[in-house]
């Protein structure tokens, strides 16, 4: 799975420089962050797609600055 999650990251590093206001490439590369635990990171990029007027980005960004995770 690690290199399922690198070629992820590779491919969401690509589609950036495309368009740097992509808010779902922030939002899914935030969702993988999110999933493999580097909460900050995930933390970044929902709050950039938020910025970018992608509810969802605001709404994890919430959920991440109220507390931490619950399983």
């Amino acid at each position: 799975i690690i290199g399922e999650v690198d070629r992820a990251l590779d491919d969401f590093a690509r589609a950036l420089p495309l368009d740097r206001n992509a808010a779902a490439v922030h939002f899914n590369r935030g969702d993988l962050y999110w999933k493999i635990g580097r909460r900050e990171l995930a933390l970044t990029d929902f709050q950039k797609a938020c910025d970018l007027g992608f509810e969802a980005g605001c709404s994890m960004a919430r959920q991440i600055a109220q507390g931490p995770r619950s399983q």
